[in-house]
This record gives C-alpha cells, structure tokens and sequence, in this order.
C-alpha cells in the first residue's frame, strides 16, 4: 500500500549551519545524460535559497524557493513560484502565524494547528539535508510530521569510495516516513551536506560526481535487501496443500459470465477440480473457504505499469496478480526473477516492452535511446534477444522507421505497441504495423493536423479541442474499419484523462472518493485535486472533451475493437478506477471484467497459462466480496489473493499501512 503524502511539499528541521555561504550545484541525470540542475545557497544563517530545474519530454517543474528560519532551525516560512510539471505557473507559501501553520498553493490555502510538528519542504531535492539533519539531532531519530506521520531515520552508513584517482567519504541515509514506507535513501558528503538522491530512473548528484550514479544505486539496492525479504514473509500466507472454494459464484472470463454455486479445489498450487457444488464432493483433508456471497474471478491485469518494487503490496492488495511492463530500466527482469523465485513481494510480472525513443530533448525517460533507421532496427533486435516481449515506440521517432521497426519486431515474433510518433496518424501506425495503441488521445490525434507536435504536447490540445471530434464522421468510420480489420488493440488509460480533463481545484481526486473511510486520518487531510490546467476559460472545453473521448471508448467497443485496462504506472486504485470508468461509458460490466482478466491473456498470447479458472491451471484468482457483474465497485472488496503459490489477505495488506478495509 502506498502511503498518501499529499503534504510533503513542506519540510523542516534543525540545519547544519555553515560558515561561509558557499552555492552547491548538482546535477539531474537520466540515460546518463544531465537533464536538469539543483542549486542551493544561503544569504544568511537563517535564510535558504533554492532553484530547481528538470526537463521530462518537455514537461518539468522550474522552481525558486526562500525559506526562512528561526535560530533554532526551524522553519518560519517558505515562499516558492515557477513552473509545475506540466508547465502551469504556480506559487506556494508557508508561514506560522501565531499558533497557527497555514499553507498556500495557488489560491488553495489551508491551515493547521500548531502542535509542535516539522515542517517539511521537499519540492526541492537537495532540500531534504535540512530533514535529515533534524531527524539526526532529534530524540531516537524521530519527528513528528505536518502529515500526522512519526518520520524517522536510522544511523547513517558510511562508505569509502574512490572516484576519479580520488578517495572520498559518503553516508547512506534511510528515512522512514511513517507505517507502509519502504526504503527512502538519500546520500550525505562527509560533512553531512547534501550529496545525491538516486532513483531507478532519474538521480540527483552533486556536479562533477555524475558517473557515480550506477555505484550509488547498487549499494542502496544491496542495503534494501533485508527489509524486501522480511515484508515478503511477514505479508504472505502460507497456501494450503489443500483448498477448497465451494459455493461460490465463479466468473467464466472467456465467456463472460457468472456461474453459481461452484467448487474448485486446489492442490499444491494447480486447481485440480471445478463443478457444481451440489455434485463435486471435497475429499477429506482439504482447508474449506465458503464463497456464499463471493465471487471468484482470475487475477486482474493492469496492461499498463512502470513497475517499482515498491509497487507490489498495493496491487495484490486490489487483486491485480500480473502488469505488462510498458517500458523500464533493465533491472525490470531482476525484479520479473525475484517475484517468481518469492524473494519479493509482488504480482508476477508476465509481459515486458522494450523501450525506444529517438535521442533528442523530448526523448522518453527509459531504455533505447537511438538516432538513426539502422539503431532503431539494432534496438528492436536488442531486446528481441533479451527475451523481451514487445517494443514501445515512443513520440519522438522519425516517422520513416516506424514500418522497418514493425517488420523487425515481428519477425522475431514480438509484438508493437505506443504513442504515435509526431508528424504522423494512428491510421499510419497501423498500416505500418502497429500492433496497439497506447492511450485514446493518441486515438484522438488521429483526426487533427499531423504538424501538431506530440511529443511536448500531447495532453493540452486534446483536452482543448477533442470534442470538435465528429464520431459520426466519415473519417472516423474509416479509422475505425481499419482497426477491426487490423485487428488493432487500444489500451485507453481513461483515469489518467479523467484526471486530467474532468478534476479541478476543488473537487477530491477521483480514485481517493470510495475509499476515503478506510484511509488514516492524516492521509485524509489534503485529498484536492493540483489540476494542470493554468487557464480556467478552458474547463468547459476539457469536460467537453473527455465526454467525447468516453464516447469513443464506446465506439471503439461496440465496433469490435479489443480493449486492454491500464494505468500508466498508477496502483491498485487506479485500475479499480479505470474500471468503473468503462462501465460508466456503456460497457458492460461481464465484459469489463472479461477485459481486465481474460483480453490480456488472449492478446498477449498467454491463455494457455492465465486468464480463466480451469482444471490444471496454476491457481491464479481473487475471491471478491459482492458480485462486480451487479455492482462494478465490489472489485474493491477482494477478500483473499492467489497468485505464485502464495495466499494473500487484502485486509493484512492494508493493515501494514494502517489502513482500514471493507470488513
């Protein structure tokens, strides 16, 4: 479970003062290229300087910050403007007035009694030494947070390394932010300044230290080893040799539909048996679960993640047993091995897409970054050899390698899926070899100028101008004849519009809504939505649009089109989210669920492992509380998880993170 931390944007703490007021630089890196940069400076003992700057396929915050402090350390105030991620100005302030902590984002203000709590500000990345140093100095490494959470940090370990002929002194710290919180490291300089945060995809490190990234990295993942173990074996049950579901409502996903009073026994992992509970009998010996009430259905999918190791104990909470990886580091395969050998926790992770890009400033975070038709061809080939399922053609390619991409691709019988490179249509794609589309807008590019450039700007025009879209229209007729002709998958990833083009500052993020009872109450205190939109004309238009782009879910299903559920790197709730969404489209809730456990298996060619609960399969269900064909949002309740020979409690899970449950 994801431990919510919607107010860390504010941090505070006891600092190191400095003498001389000397700026520290450091570097963003991502690919092994800079990327962005982290400057910080002092003015005086007890005022902080900041600038911040990192680019993201044309997206990234720019950020300037001051914050202010009495003698003691501790923040008095924080002031901070600039660009958020998408590019919408923002400015943000915090200050103590009296016995009051009040916070303001834009025009969204909200106030705190003040109780003695840190003040965290962390939107800065070389920020957090003032965290760490409070945490250091504090009581047993502990302090009280703005969040309600008790953060705390253990000694920091010290490294010896040697870079560039020169020895240098290092300190790994590990700060814990409360129940559920893995592993959060941060690497201090011998004099306990701030030296580097280094992530699986993106590192922040002091300047001229930018090859030390991979070493750093690897000693955090050696470091974290130990607690990934132990959450292992302290959040799985042990399956029976011997189980039996009876009487309970079993969903039939190649079919879609429910049928009753059923049995299913299970044996060493390998369902052995399914009939009517009225004439398949249970032979001595066996564990008995009554699934009176319940509903049991193979393990969901989500087709759409970046998965984090981080990441396990949220889906399985939520059911999801298997992700398609849509684009990683290489260390993706390491964790695919560590969940399958039970050293991690976590759904297995069934299908992997090599990731490539064309090396310019928009380029994709992630794997093969190539400038030529030739590497582009040479990169396909790469991860055909490294097992790799399918590729993920990413915005920036050149138009003219899609097709020999394609044909190398499928000549080492993988499969092509991703966004619709700049300067091109989805129509194009698939006659070029698309075997899938990634996300509708890509979709909704389809009918607009091919000179719009998506690689920057692939979000703002859609939801400015998406609902001009005629359905009805010859042209989409046609797009949408070659599809079915084409046999052309789309995976939609409507939350993350629904988000987008449908939540505004105000309203309560949309996957948080029904599950807001079971959260803890200081995760409940921020739950408003931090919309991207920096023009509130523009609102009607963007509700506009996503109406339209549910509309085209629609078509696109009623057509034949086959549909996959994703997240784009989101969790558990998100996909329960992405759920009820189609079902809010039109689509069928039997067939929902068909299409979040049945489609991905058929279409990424494992039904004969997944996908449907028959006899000498490996069990690999969820048993849900309620019937989701009757009720599409009792997919939140899944009461129990098998997947790898393991057995799950969602509520266990929960409970990690003190977090409650249905039941």
């Amino acid at each position: 479970m994801k431990t919510v931390f919607l107010l860390l944007a504010f941090f505070s703490g006891i600092h190191s003062f400095a003498q001389k007021y000397d700026t520290a630089f450091y570097s963003v890196v991502n690919l092994g290229k800079i990327t962005g940069e982290d400057k910080s400076w002092k003015t005086s003992p007890t005022e902080y300087h900041y600038y911040f700057y990192y680019n993201d396929r044309g997206r990234g915050s720019v950020i300037n910050a001051t914050v202010n402090t009495d003698l003691t350390g501790k923040i008095q105030k924080v002031s901070s403007s600039g660009l958020d991620y998408y590019k919408a100005p923002f400015t943000s302030s915090f200050q103590k007035i009296n016995d009051s902590l009040i916070s303001q984002y834009n025009q969204d203000r909200t106030a705190w009694p003040d109780t003695g709590q840190y003040i965290l500000y962390g939107s800065v990345p070389s920020a957090i030494e003032i965290f760490i140093n409070t945490l250091l100095a504090a009581p047993r490494h502990r302090a009280l947070t703005l969040s309600g959470d008790s953060a705390s940090i253990k000694d920091p370990l010290a490294f010896n390394l040697t870079v560039n002929n020169k020895k240098i002194k290092l300190f790994l710290c590990d700060i814990n932010y409360g129940p559920g919180s893995s592993p959060s490291f941060t690497w201090l300089d011998e004099k306990y300044h701030f030296f580097g945060n280094v992530g699986g995809w993106t590192a922040i490190i002091k300047k001229g230290y930018e090859n030390l990234v991979d070493t750093l990295y690897a000693l955090q993942e050696t470091q974290a080893i130990p607690y990934y173990q132990s959450i292992y074996k302290q959040l799985t049950d042990t399956l029976p040799a011997r189980l039996a579901i009876q009487h309970v409502t079993l969903f039939d996903a190649p079919n879609a539909k429910n049928t009753t009073n059923t049995t299913v026994l299970i044996v060493n992992g390998i369902v052995t048996a399914v009939g009517n509970a009225d004439h398949l009998k249970i032979p001595t010996g066996f564990t008995v679960i009554d699934g009176k009430g319940k509903t049991l259905l193979p393990g969901l999918w989500d087709t759409h993640a970046h998965y984090n190791k981080d990441d396990g104990i949220d889906y399985l909470s939520g059911g999801i047993t298997h992700v398609r990886d849509m684009g990683n580091m290489p260390y993706i395969k390491q964790l695919q091995q560590n969940i399958r050998r039970h050293d991690l926790i976590g759904p297995d992770i069934s299908y992997l897409s090599g990731f490539i890009d064309k090396d310019d400033e928009y380029h994709g975070p992630v794997g093969k970054l190539v400038n030529t038709k030739a590497e582009a061809v040479a990169a396909v080939n790469y991860f055909g050899k490294a097992n790799y399922d399918q590729v993920k053609i990413y915005s920036s390619i050149d138009t003219g390698w899609v097709k020999a991409m394609c044909t190398a691709a499928h000549k080492l019988h993988m499969r092509v899926a991703g966004h619709i490179p700049w300067h091109f249509t989805a129509a194009k794609a698939v006659l070029a070899g698309y075997d899938e589309i990634t996300h509708l807008n890509m979709v909704m590019f389809n009918f607009f100028p091919d000179t719009v450039d998506t690689r920057q700007n692939r979000i703002k025009p859609i939801g400015q101008s998406a609902y001009t879209i005629d359905l009805n229209s010859p042209a989409v007729k046609a797009f949408i004849t070659l599809l079915k002709e084409k046999k052309t998958v789309v995976e939609p990833t409507m939350n993350l519009y629904n988000e987008m083009f449908n939540s505004f500052p105000g309203d309560t993020i949309a996957v948080y809504k029904p599950v807001i009872s079971w959260m803890p109450m200081a995760s409940r205190k921020n739950l408003k939505v931090s919309s991207f939109i920096d023009d509130s004309t523009k609102i009607p238009a963007y509700k506009m649009s996503y109406k339209r782009m549910v509309e085209m879910l629609k078509l696109l299903y009623d057509n034949g089109v086959p549909l996959l559920a994703g997240t784009d790197g989101g969790n558990q709730l998100a996909l329960q989210n992405e759920l009820q969404l189609f079902v809010g489209a039109g689509i069928p809730a039997n067939e929902v669920l068909k299409i979040a456990t049945y489609n991905p298996a058929k279409i990424l060619n494992l039904d004969s492992k997944y996908g449907s609960i028959q006899q000498n399969r490996v069990a690999d269900l969820i048993l849900v509380d309620g019937n989701p064909i009757e009720k599409i949002s009792d997919i939140r309740k899944v009461f129990m998880v098998i997947t790898n020979h393991n057995l799950y409690y969602p509520k266990k899970l929960y409970h990690y993170s003190e977090w409650s449950y249905y039941y």
